[in-house]
């Protein structure tokens, strides 16, 4: 249906928001990976990727497309948290909207998915002493 992608951008981001909403440099950081890393992988993918990624269960999502959102996901977050923290998250997301959010598969977007599976990796390596706040 017509708006589709911004209503679930903008449930990702309320989800963000609501979940961790004791932290804001996690709520940040998961919202910057939605916004840049999940359309710089569907463009870089669809405009300039070769090769299937082998976990993507339909062949739908390309390998450059992944490592491009990876970065650009990872230099976004970097702005709210570590390097580290960053790019752990950025890999995560990636990783899940590459496996599991694929045409048909689920009701749940990828654009709801991202920033809490973000937001879920940020929060973990704050537990686990590697994110400052």
């Amino acid at each position: 249906f017509p708006g589709k992608g911004m209503l679930f951008f903008t449930a990702g981001c309320l989800a963000a928001i609501l979940i961790f909403y004791a932290d804001k440099n996690i709520v940040l950081a998961s919202i910057a990976i939605l916004a840049v890393a999940d359309p710089v992988s569907h463009l870089v993918g669809r405009t300039f990727g070769k090769t299937c990624f082998i976990l993507s269960p339909d062949k739908f999502k390309m390998v450059e497309g992944i490592l491009a959102g990876i970065a650009v996901g990872f230099a976004a977050a970097a702005l709210f948290v570590g390097w580290l923290p960053a790019l752990l998250a950025a890999v995560a997301a990636m990783f899940v909207e590459s496996v599991i959010c694929r045409p048909g598969m689920l009701f749940m977007d990828d654009n709801l998915l991202v920033p809490v599976t973000a937001g879920l990796a940020l929060y973990l390596v704050k537990i686990a002493g590697l994110l400052a706040g």
